[in-house]
């Protein structure tokens, strides 16, 4: 009743009115919720009344509002609302507060309880319109984290929803934001055709990448998250099902060995003769074969990637790989995984390669059902990471063997039909990019890539990158080394030549 009381002016006008007014917004902007009827019935009425009219109703106003539509509960409720004392601002938020935490004592113990069913005799929870049986130490541990998530949720600040009809004024302050580019820092691909297109990877999102067996979906993903670490400051966790951690970590220091400004070692060391995507050679780093002023050089590389991110100057770079003792690796153990690790070492950006190595919740009969079940999860998780602040979500996706017949017919064109076995990802997913890898291609050095999917802006023309063989390293990325963590616009034209060149550090 307190809370209710200190957004409700005793009359129309007064200094008290603007006060009350403000209580209302940080009550909205809350993640407060009445339980008790009446209560409900009356802030419902309060904030309908305040949409039309751009101001509170008083006390006497929502009283005759009830009592005359015979609503005696609730102009009861307001009797005994008016011989409450009131609380304004730092004791309204504060009022808040305890009455958040209250209940989430009552949410955690609840939650313990359940957990506690589940591990010893099971238990049927609802998620959405499908009912499953949870059982078993290891639901009983997810169901709990889950639920301790939303538990935590700030009591201000992370609404992942609104009235939109009242909200102009969060709207034009992320506008403002986001015209000054300070809406949040957005992770980048390097290449300039998408980033310029898509703007970056955006929060609440989901990014799939899919490509045939072969066409370079890890290959490119690596590219993405180490270009978003060293030429954009953003840090990425990568959830590899596929790779193991030595193989991720060898081929991020033979993408750092061909950074520009180790141009001059390069050319010291006749790498290549000395060319600007120039590298160390894998091959030696797997076989430990490297002269000794190549170990030199790699040295080198490898500090200044340590230095880099010890110091901010780059982003991290983070490998979470498929524990071999457990095979079944659902969205729910990524999402876990991912949140504990965000609470100690905040991200940017989250990779899952890939889908089809992802199990589901639960068992089912076909593939299909099971993909669409991890998509749907993927993108549950770009909406509520973090306590609903949300997080840019990148899935590799495997293209349907009829997919590549039929694109090999077609110049290496894709379409949505062709993304195996998934419908789900044509609804669910934000943008869907696809790699192609054809004879034409291979001849070349080059990958070919296309936007199936936008849902925000209009899609990326297709266009080819080079590709360093040896390093397994896309060509087309703006080279700009920053000194800061903060992203700058992929140069182009001449100011990239130069880059490439050496001419600019």
């Amino acid at each position: 009743m307190s809370l209710l009381r200190s957004i409700i002016p005793s009359t129309s006008s007064g200094d008290d009115t603007n006060l009350m007014y403000q209580n209302y917004l940080a009550l909205r902007e809350s993640i407060f919720k009445f339980d008790i009827p009446s209560e409900v019935n009356i802030y419902e009425y309060i904030r309908e009344f305040t949409q039309r009219h751009g101001h509170l109703p008083n006390l006497k106003s929502i009283h005759d509002h009830f009592e005359q539509g015979q609503n005696f509960d609730e102009a009861d409720r307001i009797q005994q609302i008016s011989t409450k004392s009131v609380s304004y601002r730092g004791d309204f938020i504060s009022l808040i507060e305890k009455t958040v935490e209250e209940a989430r004592v009552m949410s955690l113990a609840s939650a313990l309880s359940d957990a506690k069913t589940i591990a010893r005799s099971g238990l049927e929870v609802k998620d959405g319109r499908i009912k499953k049986l949870l059982k078993g130490a290891r639901d009983a541990s997810n169901h709990l984290l889950t639920q301790i998530s939303k538990i935590n949720t700030p009591t201000f600040g992370s609404r992942i929803g609104g009235d939109a009809m009242v909200d102009e004024e969060d709207f034009w302050e992320e506008f403002e934001k986001a015209k000054h580019r300070e809406l949040d820092v957005r992770p980048i691909t390097g290449h300039s055709v998408i980033d310029n297109a898509l703007g970056g990877f955006k929060k609440k999102e989901l990014y799939i990448l899919a490509a045939y067996t072969g066409h370079l979906k890890s290959t490119t993903s690596l590219n993405w998250a180490y270009n978003q670490a060293i030429y954009g400051g953003t840090s990425t966790l990568y959830f590899s099902l596929e790779m193991h951690y030595p193989q991720c970590r060898r081929m991020i220091y033979v993408y750092h060995s061909m950074h520009p400004k180790f141009r001059a070692k390069r050319i010291a060391l006749g790498l290549q003769a000395g060319q600007t995507d120039a590298c160390i050679d894998p091959k030696k780093i797997r076989e430990g074969t490297l002269s000794e002023d190549e170990v030199e050089f790699l040295k080198e590389v490898t500090k200044d990637l340590h230095d880099g991110v010890k110091e901010g100057k780059y982003g991290s770079l983070r490998f979470e790989v498929a524990d071999p003792n457990v095979m079944d690796t659902t969205v729910e153990d990524i999402r876990t995984r991912a949140e504990a690790i965000a609470q100690s070492e905040p991200f940017k950006m989250l990779v899952v390669d890939h889908a089809l190595l992802v199990s589901s919740r639960r068992w089912v009969a076909s593939t299909t059902e099971r993909l669409n079940e991890v998509i749907r999860d993927l993108k549950k998780m770009s909406l509520g990471f973090n306590r609903g602040e949300g997080i840019p979500v990148l899935c590799l996706f495997q293209i349907s063997r009829e997919g590549f017949k039929a694109a090999e017919k077609n110049g290496g064109k894709y379409n949505l039909t062709h993304l195996s076995y998934a419908n789900e990802a044509e609804r669910s997913a934000d943008v869907v990019i696809c790699s192609w890898f054809g004879d034409d291609q291979r001849e070349k050095s080059q990958v070919l890539y296309q936007c199936l999917k936008s849902r925000d802006q209009a899609p990326f023309e297709n266009f080819e990158a080079q590709i360093n063989w040896p390093a397994g390293r896309t060509l087309d990325m703006p080279l700009q080394f920053q000194s800061s963590a903060r992203p700058k616009q992929a140069p182009k034209g001449d100011a990239l030549d130069k880059i490439l060149d050496g001419e600019l550090q």
